[in-house]
Order: C-alpha cells, then structure tokens, then sequence
C-alpha cells in the first residue's frame, strides 16, 4: 500500500528498518501509534540500515582475503564454517535494495566453490553425496525466497516487523509476496494469520478503507 506523502522523505533505497517505516506511514491497516512516522524516525532507520550495509562490506572483504589464502585440501570443518558464513552474509545483503549484482553473483560463486570442495571431501561416499545435493535443493529455494524484500525482513533475527505488525505488513504487500511468505509458516500459524487478517478486513470495510490492492493481499493468503 502506498502511504507516502511529501511530508516525510523516504530514500529510494531503503533498508530493512527504513522499509517497515515506510510501510507504516499513515496506514490504516496498522495500529495508530505505529501510523505516526517522522522525519526523524526515518532519519535514524537509514542511518541504521547504512550502517549495516558498510558492516556487511567489511565482512564480505575478509571473507574474500580467508579464502584467497586457502590452499590444497581444506579441512572440512573449516569449509563448513566458511559456508555459514556466506549463507548469513547473504542472508543479510538480501535485505538491501542498494546495487547489488556484483555482490549477489560474487556470495553464489564462493558458495558453489565451498560445496564443490566439500563434494570433493565426500569422495564416493553417496549417502553424503546425496545430503549434499538435498542441502543444494534446499538452499536454492531459500534464495529463490530471498528475491522478496518482505521475506528477507521477516526472516531476519532482528526483524523490524514485530508481532503486532505481521498481519499489517502482510496487508500492505503486493500478492505475490504475501503469497509466497505465507510459505514461511506452518498451517496452524497460516489460519490464525488469515483470521487476524479478516477481523482488520472487516474494521477497514466500516470506515470504507479496503483498498483493492489490500483485498488482493488478503486473497493471496489463500493462494497454494
């Protein structure tokens, strides 16, 4: 839902934090007091959200020097935990709407040489073999929901977006990714969502504020 107005200057790159205030800004899907957004708020969110970003870079340019000096046959732990680690640098990137090709192509490229040396460490052994290619399956799909800004901050352990919130937000969001972060929960926790949803849906309708772009959101909470 677009709730900006020029009373309150958004950057066109926001991060995480920077975003979920945006999404709140005189929305009234979300609770008043979370309506109410000021410049200064905003101000702080950035800087913020910039200051992680030139941490991430920081993080990501010693990870490249570690692995530089790699040599002959790793250790597997050592690799193990090298892959962590650029599985929670993307992880973090994602949530970033600067320019990020170059990063984004560079954390693939690492990723797939780390998991080549640990299939080379396997050997002929095939129940490893075959976790490996399940673990590969397994981490696509999770960068596949990556490409959804709504999904990076809601996986994210400092998540902007508190429990009060979710059902707004989710409101607030184009189908497509309502849909596919609904995947993110289990079926209990997709039914209690879809009626917390109903009852705001309902409030909206008695003061004429059910957008189309919300009834689409509500509808994609329904959707496979």
């Amino acid at each position: 839902m677009d709730t900006e107005t020029p009373n309150i200057q958004f950057s066109p790159s926001p991060g995480s934090r920077e975003r979920q205030l945006r999404r709140q800004f005189n929305n009234p899907l979300f609770p008043q007091q979370h309506q109410r957004i000021t410049q200064s708020l905003v101000d702080q969110a950035r800087k913020e959200d910039l200051a992680e970003f030139q941490q991430f870079v920081q993080q990501f340019e010693t990870l490249l020097d570690e692995m530089a000096t790699l040599e002959g046959r790793v250790d597997t732990q050592v690799i193990l935990d090298l892959k962590e680690r650029i599985d929670r640098l993307y992880d973090l990137f994602a949530c970033f709407e600067f320019e990020q090709a170059p990063y984004k192509q560079a954390l693939v490229t690492l990723y797939e040489s780390l998991m080549n040396a640990i299939r080379g460490n396997a050997g002929d052994d095939a129940l490893a073999l075959a976790e490996l290619n399940k673990e590969h399956q397994a981490h696509a799909l999770h960068l596949q929901l990556l490409e959804y800004k709504l999904v990076c901050d809601l996986l994210r352990d400092d998540s902007p977006i508190d429990e009060t919130d979710l059902i707004p937000t989710l409101l607030s969001e184009e189908p497509e990714s309502v849909q596919v972060a609904m995947s993110l929960f289990d079926p209990e926790q997709q039914n209690v969502i879809r009626e917390q949803a109903a009852r705001i849906m309902e409030g909206l309708a008695l003061t004429d504020q059910v957008t189309n772009q919300v009834k689409f959101a509500f509808e994609a909470m329904y959707q496979p």
